[in-house]
């Protein structure tokens, strides 16, 4: 049986996956990545008597933080970010300027986090992959056999390595180093896009096969 559930809902103008993870018959949960559309997701939590531990960040891009500080206005709870993300969210003003986007005021950062970081839920407990190449800090959040990875990895693709900070090479190396050696059957919940699989990806994206 299923230890975690798993709540997705798209938001914001990039269609960015916000998972709202919740332990077995639990109240409480974890919030990865809210994008954007605050009120959809505290609507999304009331709806179902959720109550948010913490928030985590695979990254710092606009894209997957823009409803953050609204958030945490509504909830105090930590939010954690790798640390080598400090300069990825130094420039948000700059990549709201890139994409056309309203001004974000800069969210708090609770705990700046590094490979091997544990985070514990309830009867859940999240280990942090540090995933550089989209950004510096780039990361991923893993637990009971699902990993939540930001723009590390897509279904059938990788991402991008064109932004301030990207490097091609490092972030293939940390999907062949950090993702593909995992077994087969961890379900992959990446920042765009549908789920995926370890093994589906071994087999068909072009990238990393």
């Amino acid at each position: 049986m299923e230890q975690i559930e798993v709540i997705t809902l798209v938001v914001g103008d990039f269609a960015t996956n916000c998972y709202i993870v919740v332990p077995q018959n639990s109240s409480e949960c974890v919030v990865i990545d809210p994008g954007g559309e605050a009120e959809t997701i505290i609507e999304k939590l009331q709806q179902l008597r959720l109550q948010p531990r913490y928030f985590f960040l695979t990254h710092g891009h606009l894209d997957h933080m823009m409803a953050l500080p609204k958030l945490q206005q509504h909830y105090r709870v930590p939010t954690l970010v790798h640390r080598q993300e400090k300069t990825i969210l130094k420039s948000l003003p700059a990549q709201a300027l890139m994409f056309g986007l309203p001004l974000v005021k800069n969210p708090h950062i609770s705990e700046w986090i590094e490979e091997g970081h544990q985070v514990q839920l309830e009867t859940i407990n999240f280990s942090v992959l540090h995933t550089p190449g989209h950004t510096p800090g780039g990361c991923c959040y893993i637990s009971d056999s699902k990993i939540f990875v930001g723009d590390t990895l897509f279904a059938g693709s990788i991402g991008r390595t064109d932004l301030p900070g990207g490097n091609y090479e490092l972030l293939i190396s940390s999907i062949k180093q950090k993702l593909l050696c995992l077994n087969d059957d961890v379900l992959v919940y990446p920042g765009h896009g549908p789920t995926t699989t370890i093994g589906a990806e071994k087999q068909h994206n072009p990238f990393i096969r």
